[in-house]
């Protein structure tokens, strides 16, 4: 947040967004636990869209691969 720098992301009303996720990511894992389904995390930064997206496809393929070994 400190290195974006914008004025809004230090605003009261801003801040409470990140405690509602830490919520809605416990509702999360509770109902992928209760339903047998696996959570992926997929960790936000600063990178673009493109390397996201490659980042993410490895992830997936990894989990892939650990399934078929199984």
């Amino acid at each position: 947040m400190k290195i974006r720098n914008r004025g809004t992301d230090h605003d009261e009303e801003f801040m409470k967004n990140f405690e509602t996720q830490k919520f809605l990511l416990e509702a999360t894992k509770k109902f992928c636990e209760e339903k047998g389904v696996e959570l992926i995390v997929f960790p936000q930064d600063n990178s673009s869209v493109q390397d996201s997206a490659l980042k993410l496809k490895s992830l997936l393929e990894g989990k892939l691969t650990e399934k078929v070994k199984k």
